[in-house]
């Protein structure tokens, strides 16, 4: 007689059966009641799953304020976190070593390609501008935070216009806001006038970093208006280095 756990798809009765191998906890496996369990789109965000969009993933549905999610459940965009750490200037260990600690936050949050991850921050030698992954001239991805809102449309909307609210997300899903971040880098994507704690190498309150804030209160309007129209994403204050901030993480 037909039943769940004999290796067999009972018709009309069982979505799958995969003998003793039946587990709730599986993801993508089958379950004890010989059901499909959590897996990639089915409309729910859930285990390695960047996004879920059910039926309109791999397609150009997408909601109005995300980004497009793939048939492997995967943003199709850069997705971009603010670190859960800081670090004086010093600490940074120049723009080589801020891409490392982006790449390994990415890592520890399982992030998928998690070794492109890099940096928004500048030298005299590096800056977004010139050591991002963007097209100018053809259509590029979008920017995405890890909850799925899209913050830019591609390379050109976020130096023209900024991350629309702001880069809020850590890379531990916590939310932040008036968060003060290392950049050195002015709205183009391009070294800030030579603000950058001498490379990232000191800590010394004699040198200064030039920083961002993450995000601020959508009111009172004229803060918030203030904040975008002055870029002060990457263009906030200039400070000094013994102090502890953030980095914003773009993967590439």
């Amino acid at each position: 007689m037909a039943a769940c756990g004999d290796g067999l798809i009972w018709a009309g009765k069982e979505a799958c059966d995969n003998g003793p191998n039946n587990n709730n906890e599986l993801y993508g496996g089958c379950t004890t009641m010989c059901q499909f369990g959590d897996r990639c789109n089915d409309g729910i965000v859930q285990g390695p799953e960047e996004c879920d969009l059910g039926a309109d993933n791999g397609t150009d549905e997408f909601p109005a304020n995300g980004v497009p999610c793939d048939s492997g459940c995967r943003y199709h965009a850069r997705l971009v976190f603010l670190s859960s750490t800081t670090y004086k200037g010093g600490e940074v260990g120049g723009v080589e070593g801020a891409h490392l600690k982006c790449k390994a936050l990415a890592d520890k949050a399982g992030f998928d390609n998690s070794a492109s991850f890099m940096a928004w921050i500048s030298d005299a030698q590096h800056s977004p501008a010139q050591d991002f992954k963007h097209d100018i001239d053809t259509v590029d991805l979008a920017y995405v935070l890890p909850n799925g809102v899209r913050i830019a449309d591609d390379w050109n909307d976020l130096v023209l216009n900024g991350p629309g609210d702001g880069i809020v997300v850590t890379d531990t899903g916590e939310k932040l806001s008036e968060e003060r971040v290392w950049t050195g880098t002015a709205p183009s994507g391009e070294v800030f006038d030579g603000v950058h704690c001498k490379g990232w190498s000191s800590s010394s309150p004699e040198d200064k970093g030039r920083i961002g804030r993450n995000a601020v209160p959508q009111k009172p309007a004229d803060v918030w208006t203030q904040w975008d129209d002055e870029r002060q994403w990457t263009n906030y204050l200039t400070v000094l280095c013994n102090w502890k901030y953030r980095l914003y993480c773009v993967e590439q």
